[in-house]
């Protein structure tokens, strides 16, 4: 049976252990929730148990923020999931992108308690808190109709996004669907609006279609967009889906020759994972309105009246007639009551060797010119006692 897991909030004023505990009821989830005031009770709880969750205010009593603490945290290697909750004025000058790219979900207040829901289960399962803090994918509908995405199989996907992100060394990588829903994630994508990327990549949906109409075959496309904040790669899945690898601004330049080989490698298993589906387009049937058939006129057919048949006339079966006895056949030849069987010991005196003249052509036919000259016609009656004739 797995260990309950165990949760830890740092607030001197215990706001932020009411919000995770009210957060925790609505999911109906079993959790140790520890509540600490500050931070040095919070480093002895860490020192004493294993925490899958640590929710820390961004204001303090003592000299460090919440910010601070997380940091000390994140040095010691320990295997939790950060979240800071801050005041809607605290702290306008901070890195977003920095806190965000090092695991940490950082909340203003007031919360929304959706998102509140979604990085606590996110946490205590494990997973990515920062990509859990950003608002759910809205699929992006296409003016084009191009039937249905075929779907990927993720498992697949997530293993070869592994190994593309150790080839290429890439921040980040997403598998975005044409419709602009997120299949697969891997490395820290919570700082990147996802949703604006989707929408980014709409147009190339139908530039690949267009453009693989024009050049036949398989087509595949790479594009690549430099600039301060990021560079980012994005290459063609079939039609249907795309590849991104996400790089700082300073860097992405550099990997264009390991995303070009690995990358187009990457692109092409997953394609061919897709099978025909990659590069099928199913047009959506328009259905004609129904035609109106005209009324049927209603007709008055008059029925006469009809006499009843006759009634049969009652029969009987005659009883079958008996079974006559056919008579008794009579053999066609009368057997030999004189019959002797000594007649077998001459066969040793006869001359095997004529017997070969019966299969020799030249002996039969001078045995057949022999028999025509002394031959006489037969008679009916004769042939009959001869039995040549029934």
């Amino acid at each position: 049976m797995a260990a309950t897991p165990r949760l830890l909030t740092i607030d001197p004023t215990g706001a932020v252990a009411r919000l995770t505990r009210a957060a925790l009821e609505l999911t109906d989830s079993s959790v140790i929730q520890v509540d600490a005031p500050g931070s040095a009770e919070a480093l002895a709880e860490l020192e004493r148990a294993a925490f899958q969750v640590v929710v820390v205010a961004q204001t303090l009593d003592d000299e460090r923020d919440g910010l601070s603490l997380v940091a000390d945290i994140i040095t010691a290697e320990l295997p939790t999931r950060c979240i800071v909750i801050a005041e809607a004025d605290d702290h306008d000058d901070v890195d977003l992108d920095r806190i965000s790219a090092a695991g940490v979900a950082y909340l203003r207040r007031p919360l929304d308690a959706q998102q509140m829901v979604r990085v606590l289960l996110a946490g205590l399962d494990g997973r990515d808190v920062v990509a859990a803090a950003a608002p759910p994918m809205r699929r992006i509908e296409s003016e084009h109709d191009y039937g249905a995405v075929p779907r990927l199989d993720v498992n697949f996907a997530n293993q070869t996004l592994d190994t593309l992100l150790s080839a290429v060394g890439a921040m980040a990588a997403v598998i975005i669907a044409r419709n602009g829903e997120i299949l697969v994630e891997k490395g820290a994508v919570g700082y990147l609006n996802r949703e604006e990327l989707s929408a980014a990549l709409l147009p190339m949906v139908r530039s690949n279609i267009e453009m693989g109409q024009i050049v036949g075959g398989s087509s595949s496309a790479l594009q690549f967009y430099d600039g301060e904040r990021f560079d980012i790669f994005v290459l063609s899945i079939g039609f249907h889906h795309f590849i991104c690898l996400i790089y700082d601004g300073q860097g992405g330049v550099r990997q264009f020759g390991a995303v070009n080989r690995y990358g187009q490698r990457a692109a092409k298993d997953l394609t061919v994972s897709l099978g025909a589906g990659a590069y099928m387009l199913a047009q959506a049937e328009v259905e004609e309105p129904a035609r109106r058939r005209p009324a049927a006129k209603r007709q008055t057919i008059e029925i006469e009246s009809l006499e009843p048949l006759a009634r049969a006339e009652e029969f009987t079966l005659d009883e079958p007639a008996e079974a006559v006895e056919p008579p008794p056949v009579q053999p066609m030849f009368q057997p030999i009551e004189d019959f002797d069987p000594n007649i077998f010991q001459s066969l040793d005196s006869l001359d095997i060797s004529a017997a070969d003249d019966m299969f020799d052509p030249d002996k039969l036919a001078e045995i057949a010119a022999e028999n025509r000259r002394g031959s006489k016609l037969t008679s009916y009656d004769e042939a009959t006692e001869l039995g040549l004739l029934p």
